[in-house]
């Protein structure tokens, strides 16, 4: 298994321009098959280009940064996803692959294949608790504004990867932003 994390990504102003983009759009997380409080947070994907005070397409950078760090073509990533985490918000043990027995399973896999990567982005560090916690490698890894972290969902040979189980550990002060981006098999339709 794959976990990369890479310093220095995002500049701060490119964050807080993401989130700022983000908060009049937000709406509660659901997650397929969970009960309410299996992830508790707010999300919105990021589907048109976002702006800075430079004229930088943020979603485009963000694209290509993902697409160098795992040399897939940006066809294969699905839009940025944007969460943000109140005091008390998390996301519990999950995988970032879909389950065979999953609702929607061949909806989501006729899109592009399984969830090859994910690419998180950390766009705040000025709270507490909300650590990424790799449960079966037993490594927490610290929030730090304008990081990005990288992990792989499968293995070399495409099968499932369950050694990828993580969770979003609660907030336990302030509020915590991330932005995700999921990087499929082939392109995402």
């Amino acid at each position: 298994m794959i976990i990369k994390e890479i310093e220095n990504l995002l500049t701060k102003d490119d964050c807080q321009t993401l989130i700022d983009y983000s908060k009049a759009q937000l709406k509660k997380l659901t997650t397929i098959g969970e009960n309410n409080n299996y992830r508790v947070g707010d999300g919105t994907w990021v589907l048109s280009p976002v702006i800075d005070n430079f004229g930088v397409d943020l979603n485009k950078k963000i694209k290509q940064i993902v697409q160098t760090h795992t040399s897939l073509p940006i066809e294969n990533q699905e839009a940025i996803h944007i969460v943000h985490y109140e005091i008390g918000g998390q996301y519990k043990e999950h995988h970032d692959f879909f389950h065979a027995n999953s609702d929607d399973y061949d909806k989501h896999i006729n899109r592009g294949g399984q969830r090859t990567y994910s690419f998180l982005f950390y766009l705040n560090d000025d709270f507490e608790g909300g650590e990424t916690k790799f449960i079966k490698k037993d490594l927490k890894v610290s929030p730090k504004t304008g990081k990005g972290l990288l992990w792989s969902n499968l293995n070399e040979d495409g099968s499932l990867d369950y050694e990828s189980i993580h969770a979003g550990l609660p907030v336990i002060s302030g509020n915590k932003w991330i932005a995700i981006v999921w990087i499929r098999q082939n392109k995402f339709i």
